[in-house]
């Protein structure tokens, strides 16, 4: 959402935001954990205390340029779209005349599961296609919302579409997001997720011989 005015853009309160649309609001500390009632450079995780789910992410880290971006996990609820509406209406009030963009088309990531038959550990297993723009969960359980199902490790393999095959290599999932937020190209799409711009043949094989 970008306001249309020249000059004297406005700078949204993310208190403010919050209280007029009911909300409360966090920001993931290091370890991902919310730490309530605070904000980092800008952003924060908005999320309705009567039913609280994965949040909607709030990134007003370029308000001087009168840019905003807001996005929220998927899949959702109905619930979380109707909180998601009523706050793109409460910055669009504000903001007044606004021009909005909705996000390109990405690939959210979701694993293939599989489970040992002597220690019935599980495992889940993520794909990073060449040319593919990609959001990822920074933990290799993010994608779950049932807390019955645990994830005992995480892995990642590489496809590369030109070659029509796979990248030799099953590497650890949380050495893969570590150099991947090393990557220039690469952002955070939420607050549980990366976006991961597409990647050529030769990036693929370079991030493999890294991680071996």
């Amino acid at each position: 959402m970008r306001q249309k005015k020249l000059f004297g853009k406005t700078v949204l309160d993310i208190p403010s935001l919050a209280h007029a649309c009911g909300f409360c609001y966090g920001s993931n500390n290091d370890f991902y954990i919310l730490q309530e009632n605070e904000q980092s450079q800008g952003t924060a995780v908005f999320y309705n205390p009567g039913r609280i789910g994965r949040g909607i992410f709030f990134d007003g880290s370029k308000a001087r340029e009168g840019y905003y971006e807001i996005s929220y996990n998927i899949p959702t609820t109905k619930a979380e779209i109707t909180d998601f509406t009523k706050l793109a209406g409460e910055m669009e009030r504000r903001l007044g005349r606004v021009e909005i963009i909705q996000a390109l088309d990405v690939y959210y990531t979701k694993p293939r599961l599989l489970q040992k038959n002597d220690t019935k550990e599980i495992g889940a297993f993520y794909v990073l296609a060449e040319e593919c723009e990609s959001v990822f969960p920074v933990c290799a359980e993010g994608f779950l919302n049932l807390s019955k199902l645990k994830i005992t490790d995480g892995f990642v393999q590489f496809v590369l579409y030109s070659g029509n095959r796979v990248l030799e290599g099953m590497f650890p999932y949380g050495s893969f997001i570590e150099e991947m937020r090393k990557h220039d190209g690469v952002r955070q799409f939420d607050a549980d997720h990366i976006l991961i711009p597409p990647m050529t043949k030769a990036e693929l094989e370079e991030l493999a011989g890294e991680l071996h």
